[in-house]
């Protein structure tokens, strides 16, 4: 009889909705594979529909609570999967969750709306970082996932200047809020997207002032992560604009395809050949 293999495990922020759901899908559905769902409200109606999702030989599902705005609840969860689900390395960290909830330009930011974009958009990050950093240093081949988005780039590619690229990543977050805000917000939010303008300075053409200075940090900060450890590879891959429940009206692409390219990305990643980076779902490098 031949041996069991190894578990490959998995952990998604945001995973009950839009990408996180979609990536979580696919993983759960390959073989031996342990798909760890970190979602801020575990009873939620689309936290608790995860579980009749279908699974691969061997493969199961764990569910653990992490809101990406409080800090207590990433080391919680960490120590929850080592002592109750018996969890002693992380293969794949993917950071999906995050927040976008309105586009000001500079001279209109206020403050709260920046802060509230950088608690669960960076300090989250930082966070989850910190929490899993150990466990994922004891597998073979660790990979930590930041998605990321041109909205937080300083100057974008001119190939790149169109209206689903600049708008691809801030729709997106809509399908898997990390933090409490509500529906009629959201609503509100969604149908009043700031106009495209003329880039100046090849800068992407959307007021942005909360949202993209919280994803150029990230950005940084994974870049970061790949030069301080020598065993981990870390990367950024912008998913661009697909079909979820927040963009499925304008999405040019099926979300299906995008995950199925991002899934290969992170399964094919190695240090050297994706460390340190920004990609594209298809494996096209981009510009920070």
């Amino acid at each position: 009889m031949s041996p069991t293999p190894p578990q490959t495990i998995i952990l998604i922020t945001g995973a009950n909705r839009g990408l996180g759901a979609g990536l979580l899908t696919l993983y759960l559905s390959l073989p031996y594979h342990t798909v760890i769902a970190a979602v801020r409200s575990p009873l939620s109606p689309s936290s608790l529909a995860l579980s009749s999702l279908p699974t691969g030989v061997g493969s199961r599902l764990i569910t653990v609570k992490i809101d990406a705005c409080n800090e207590t609840d990433h080391g919680e969860a960490v120590e929850t999967l080592r002592s109750t689900h018996g969890i002693s390395h992380l293969d794949v960290v993917i950071a999906n969750a995050g927040v976008s909830y309105v586009f000001p330009k500079v001279s209109e930011l206020k403050i709260e709306d920046l802060q509230g974009h950088l608690t669960p958009n960076v300090f989250g990050v930082v966070w989850l970082y910190q929490a899993t950093l150990p466990l994922l240093l004891k597998g073979k081949r660790p990979r930590w996932v930041t998605m990321g988005t041109i909205a937080g780039s300083i100057e974008v590619e001119s190939r790149r200047k169109k209206k689903e690229d600049f708008l691809a990543f801030l729709l997106l977050s809509f399908s898997s809020l990390s933090c409490p805000i509500s529906h009629n917000h959201l609503s509100k939010t969604q149908n009043n997207l700031p106009p495209l303008t003329s880039p100046p300075r090849s800068q992407p053409a959307m007021t942005n002032a909360a949202y993209g200075p919280s994803k150029a940090t990230v950005h940084w900060l994974t870049k970061r992560m790949n030069a301080e450890e020598s065993a981990l590879a870390a990367f950024v891959i912008s998913p661009g604009w697909c079909q979820t429940d927040m963009g499925n009206s304008g999405a040019k692409y099926s979300g299906w395809k995008k995950h199925l390219g991002m899934v290969e990305l992170i399964e094919g990643a190695t240090r050297e050949r994706r460390g340190g980076r920004f990609w594209g779902y298809e494996g096209d490098l981009i510009a920070w």
